[in-house]
């Protein structure tokens, strides 16, 4: 991704993710509604961290991760899901494996 691009990018995932927010409530049983909202919660972190704003990049951050775990166990069939992993950032929400 290209620097010059990123607050651009942000603007979009955010508009992104107000849509998937309500798709993801009001279909729970889809579970590409919610790991379509993980992975942009993802992203948008990831957007965040490489634009140096390490505190706004981790609440999305883990977001991401809290919706990744249930939606694993909610859907375990899925190979997509259990795939599907945050990226490495470097100020990580989640514990490393040490």
């Amino acid at each position: 991704m290209q620097t010059d691009h990123k607050p651009e990018a942000e603007r979009s995932y955010q508009a992104a993710l107000e849509l998937l927010e309500r798709l993801a409530a009001d279909f729970p049983g889809i579970p590409a509604y919610r790991r379509e909202l993980a992975k942009g919660l993802t992203n948008l972190g990831v957007i965040l961290e490489k634009s140096g704003r390490h505190a706004d990049a981790v609440p999305h951050l883990r977001r991401a991760v809290a919706l990744y775990g249930p939606l694993a166990a909610d859907f375990p069939a899925s190979r997509r899901i259990a795939r599907s992993s945050p990226p490495a950032c470097s100020t990580s929400p989640w514990p490393s494996k040490s």
